[in-house]
């Protein structure tokens, strides 16, 4: 829904492993709704992911965490450039987004979701503070989401954007 390519002639290659929802959504369920490809390996230390992008002659989309993202930046590896970075799995500071663009010449696409509902929201954090709710999530009042297959339904619009700091607020995903 969100990715910015008009074909799917991209590689992902994803830090993430299938076990984490994350991993399992991006690395697996991603590769197969778009079909593309998917690198076969998990590279892990930014020697490994640099190796990997240099193979790669497609475009390519790097998957990872903030954390393991702000490692690669504060490596001495220099990175190939990567069409796009999807992060997820913890909050990323704006200073972080703005130095992970640089590094990698790219946009960073940050992600919010739970294992309950899978991704729910993104934002570009380098230059916005909103997030977007996917077209397939509709929040039904403080503490309902609702996730629809129905795409004639019409979007729930909050202002077509949620606050950063008020989303977890909004939503507290438990015992769903």
């Amino acid at each position: 829904q969100f990715l910015p390519f008009e074909s799917n002639d991209f590689c992902l290659v994803s830090t993430v492993p299938s076990q984490h929802m994350y991993g399992l959504e991006t690395g697996i369920l991603w590769v197969m709704h778009n079909d593309c490809s998917v690198w076969n390996d998990k590279p892990f230390y930014p020697s490994d992911v640099q190796q990997t992008l240099e193979h790669i002659p497609q475009s390519k989309i790097l998957v990872s965490t903030p954390y393991h993202l702000n490692n690669m930046v504060a490596s001495s590896c220099v990175m190939p450039k990567v069409d796009y970075v999807v992060c997820a799995t913890a909050p990323l500071s704006r200073a972080s987004a703005e130095g992970i663009e640089r590094y990698f010449s790219t946009k960073v696409k940050e992600v919010y979701g739970s294992s309950e509902t899978g991704m729910i929201a993104t934002r570009e954090t380098a230059s916005i503070d909103y997030w977007q709710l996917l077209n397939n999530a509709v929040i039904l009042g403080k503490g309902v989401l609702s996730t629809m297959s129905d795409k004639s339904r019409p979007r729930q619009k909050i202002e077509d954007a949620i606050a950063a700091g008020n989303l977890h607020e909004l939503l507290m995903i438990s015992g769903m």
